[in-house]
């Protein structure tokens, strides 16, 4: 059957991993991230569990989200300490919402004088209310922040309660440049409302914005998503409900049908701007390089 228990409202009474119990715990793909090659041994942390923002985006499948739970910056720092011990300086965390621990000044303060190197990701409208995080985190060891981006057509982010804007997304990535930082897009191709025009914003956002990193991923509406509960209400219709089928990086085609909409359309369109992102020919400098040839 389904056990459920009760969330944990102390996290700092959870143990550090053991990492001495996985064989080769640590990994030389992770802070490079995914298509960009090896670096150097890097360990993932969560500092929070939880996100602010309610209700949710309707394609987050997170269902224990308020109230947001913290570690302590004593425990944080303490794990911290403790990879390093087993030469572990390079972590990935993996809030959803780095940039809004209560103590997140002190967090910063604490993690400068362990001269590590992190990456992290949160919302692009936190970072427009508090800008002058960007900078704090850069001066701690930040080295790349990751934004869901999620779609650069205002209609498909109102329509999935995203509650920012283009606008907003271009502002932050903005900051976060400005503050010495790598700056990651995240993507999700197949939303409810995506169009044809969706597809030609998707690539005049990157181009404009001159983003540093991407991911692409394929929409995937997961059980305890508003999408699943109620795909009616936005316009999608659920094809396939084997999960094993079931991930957001679908390889054989969507799981889901926007009503109205051609399903080999839709797929077409994931793949065309997938091939445009990965052959980088958006990139300033490249367009350079070519027309000075």
């Amino acid at each position: 059957g389904i056990v459920k228990a009760e969330r944990i409202s102390d996290l700092d009474q959870i143990p550090y991993p053991a990492w001495d119990m996985v064989n080769n715990p640590f990994s030389d793909t992770l802070f490079p991230g995914e298509k960009y090659g090896k670096g150097e041994l890097a360990a993932t942390l969560i500092t929070s569990r939880g996100c602010p923002m309610t209700p949710p985006c309707s394609f987050c499948g997170n269902i224990h989200q308020i109230p947001v739970r913290f570690r302590s910056v004593e425990n944080i720092i303490g794990e911290l300490k403790a990879l390093t011990m087993l030469g572990v300086r390079y972590f990935r965390f993996e809030d959803d919402c780095f940039t809004i621990h209560p103590q997140f000044e002190t967090l910063c303060n604490q993690m400068s004088k362990l001269i590590i190197k992190y990456k992290a990701h949160t919302r692009s409208d936190l970072i427009v209310q508090k800008p002058q995080r960007a900078r704090m985190m850069f001066d701690s060891g930040c080295e790349e922040f990751s934004l869901g981006v999620e779609s650069a057509d205002d209609d498909v982010l109102f329509l999935n309660n995203k509650r920012e804007t283009v606008a907003i997304h271009k502002k932050a990535i903005s900051i976060l440049k400005n503050a010495g930082l790598r700056v990651k897009a995240y993507f999700i191709m197949g939303l409810p409302g995506e169009t044809d025009k969706t597809l030609g914003l998707n690539k005049q956002f990157v181009i404009d914005t001159q983003i540093d990193k991407w991911t692409v991923s394929t929409f995937c509406p997961y059980p305890g998503c508003a999408v699943y509960q109620s795909p009616g209400k936005f316009g999608i219709e659920i094809l396939n409900k084997d999960f094993s089928k079931w991930w957001n990086f679908c390889i054989e085609g969507y799981n889901h049908q926007i009503i109205g909409q051609d399903h080999r359309r839709m797929w077409t369109r994931y793949k065309e701007f997938y091939d445009f992102m990965a052959k980088k020919e958006w990139r300033k400098n490249e367009i350079c390089q070519k027309e000075s040839i």
